[in-house]
């Protein structure tokens, strides 16, 4: 029995140490600018040799006896098997079918670009670029086929046409009206052996969570209430320019133009133009309604204005500045030359990102200045309800973001101190109406978003972001409404940081039509699984902050309830993403910076599941994991990714 035990855990010690070892090897490689790795043969090597550990695991532990184990692991074995079957038998290329009916019968492979048949000739009809209704904005790219049977088909982004193996997906296009489509075959049925894989493995991560006498099980019935809520859940001096009549501003109240590619009210880009010059959404007494129209009406005379903002004292300085504002025209020469140009270095740092600062600045104004800070509308173009333009009007005059991320933060400090400090426990009264009301306004701004910008509204960081905030708020009123005062701080003071990001980092061009790729409804499934992935795996990095000073089993079954359903969401959303990469661009999975993070975050948050550590230690780790997180949301950033926000 004893070398029957001994066998046991030696092969499941390997079976870790070589699935660290990838980890760090992934993580790794994503740093690789040169020469990508995944298509040698010492990465392939690597998979290899995992798998026949865990092989090794899965016989000394007789895992067959756990079917949800079983289920889960063998689904492991299943996704390296499709992706083995993709790398080694398929192909991608491309094909360029231009118009006038002359017919495409061979396709171009990336690697050489060696040609191959085509599965079917085919010809092009027409290609259609669709727009957003009432705009120019693209919303759509289409090719209309003709095959060599006299059949016809289509080709959308995020719609490919399937012919037996061969998958055919809209890439690009050029400028004399030819269509690019991508090829993806796949003879070996790698997709669908991936697909199927991931199929398994959700079933698999289900039935261990079911099993009664599981983990996971015993971890809930640990924090008991409180899992399962968890789970559910100063002014300038003014010359005198000539400026529009007060009386004439009423007519902006319902002028409606272009702006960003879309439908806006008036009062969106003069909102944005002076938040842009100024940093304010009034001046001197005057409305930025009133500001941006008397610009375009009067440039001149609003060129010696001071209303762009220098925030750096040494260019100030540098300047001549008295104070923190300066005119257009002030910063050229009497000569014309640009007076920006002479002190910037090049650098992009310190002094130079100031300057670029105040160059953007300017050219703001340059846009509504010479009439193209936005257009009127066209006789085609589709004016907005009332209700619609009600609605932009007090997002952009609310500042409902700042409000949000500065209410929670406050309330979080006064859980903190409620949670600390003996005196100040009548607070406490306070903290789940807060969270409450919190959650109500968070919303709301959630809605408004989605109104505004016609599309769920996680297109970006910061946007993304704020549905973080929102899943760390409901965490933190169950574990208020469980009398956890010093977690619900930490967890609110969390979602309040989060709104702050949020806030810095969705910029107005996020409520412009989005792209044609991300038309697609897995957008919001992707995005929402994923985030609130990681807002569970945040929760845990609250947890642990606290587990590490106060070590504790309940903190570290609570840790547990956690990461169960975070791992479960995580690999849920990268299997969705999976499928969308398919539809989209023809590539379930293309090692690409974000997709091999979100990857290293799945292989490190496993490991507390197979190793026994003592609360702390297991604090300390979920601590130190939480820096793939950061580094899959924002890091990947600086990386060559196609999932970069920008």
């Amino acid at each position: 029995m004893h070398r029957s035990d001994h066998r046991r855990r030696r092969a499941v010690g390997v079976c870790l140490t070589l699935w660290m070892a990838l980890t760090a090897m992934l993580a790794a490689t994503t740093f690789f600018t040169d020469a990508e790795p995944y298509g040698s043969w010492w990465f392939a090597t690597m998979w290899g040799v995992e798998a026949a550990a865990l092989i090794a695991a899965i016989a000394a532990t007789r895992m067959w006896r756990r079917i949800g184990s079983m289920m889960l692991h063998s689904a492991l074995l299943l996704i390296l098997a499709g992706g083995a079957l993709t790398a080694c038998m398929g192909e991608r290329g491309s094909v360029t079918i231009p118009p006038g009916g002359v017919e495409a019968t061979v396709w171009l492979t990336d690697d050489g670009a060696i040609p191959r048949p085509m599965p079917v000739a085919m010809s092009l009809d027409s290609f259609v670029v669709s727009t957003h209704r009432g705009m120019t904005t693209p919303a759509g790219y289409t090719s209309y086929l003709t095959l060599a049977d006299s059949s016809k088909a289509t080709v959308e982004v995020n719609k490919p046409l399937t012919i037996g193996t061969y998958r055919f997906y809209q890439a690009s296009y050029t400028a004399d009206g030819a269509t690019i489509l991508g090829v993806n075959h796949d003879p070996g049925c790698g997709m669908a052996v991936s697909y199927a894989a991931y199929i398994l493995l959700g079933i698999g991560m289900i039935l261990v969570m079911a099993n009664p006498r599981g983990r996971f099980r015993r971890a809930l019935r640990s924090v008991g209430a409180t899992g399962a809520l968890m789970l559910l859940t100063a002014l300038p001096s003014w010359a005198a320019p000539r400026a529009v009549a007060q009386a004439d501003m009423a007519m902006t109240d319902t002028l409606q133009v272009i702006y960003q590619g879309r439908v806006a009210p008036f009062s969106t880009p003069a909102t944005e133009l002076l938040r842009t010059l100024a940093d304010r959404t009034t001046l001197g007494g005057m409305s930025a309604e009133r500001i941006a129209a008397s610009i375009m009406l009067y440039p001149a005379d609003w060129g010696r204005v001071a209303l762009i903002r220098v925030k750096s004292r040494e260019l100030r300085d540098s300047l001549g500045m008295s104070g923190s504002m300066i005119a257009p025209d002030s910063l050229y020469n009497s000569d014309g030359s640009y007076r920006l140009a002479s002190l910037y270095k090049g650098t992009g740092k310190g002094l130079d990102r100031e300057i670029i600062d105040v160059d953007a600045r300017l050219a703001a104004f340059r846009s509504a200045a010479d009439g193209t800070l936005c257009l009127p509308l066209t006789a085609s173009s589709s004016r907005l309800p009332r209700w619609r333009v009600a609605a932009e009007r007090f997002f952009y005059k609310v500042p409902m973001g700042k409000v949000a991320f500065m209410a929670i933060l406050s309330l979080g400090i006064m859980a903190l101190l409620s949670a600390t400090t003996g005196r100040l426990r009548p607070l406490r009264l306070f903290i789940a109406p807060g969270i409450i009301i919190a959650l109500a306004w968070q919303s709301a701004l959630f809605g408004l978003r989605w109104i505004i910008g016609r599309t769920v509204p996680m297109t970006n960081g910061g946007e993304a972001t704020a549905v973080t905030s929102l899943i760390l708020l409901i965490i933190a009123l169950g574990l208020s409404l469980r009398r956890r005062w010093l977690l619900s701080a930490l967890i609110i003071l969390m979602g309040g940081f989060a709104a702050l990001v949020s806030w810095l980092g969705t910029p107005a061009a996020g409520l412009s039509p989005v792209m044609p790729v991300l038309s697609s409804p897995w957008l919001s499934i992707h995005v929402g699984i994923i985030m609130t992935a990681y807002a569970l795996l945040a929760a845990t990095f609250g947890v642990s902050a606290v587990s590490v000073v106060r070590p504790s089993a309940y903190l570290k079954e609570l840790n547990i309830t956690l990461l169960y359903p975070a791992l479960l969401l995580l690999a849920a959303g990268i299997f969705t993403g999976a499928v969308w990469a398919g539809e989209s661009w023809g590539r379930y999975w293309a090692w690409d910076p974000k997709e091999t993070w979100a990857l290293i975050t799945l292989m490190v948050y496993c490991i507390p599941l197979h190793i026994a550590m003592s609360p702390r230690r297991l604090a300390i780790f979920l601590l130190a994991a939480f820096a793939t997180v950061v580094m899959t949301y924002w890091g990947v950033n600086h990386l060559p990714s196609l999932h970069a926000y920008s």
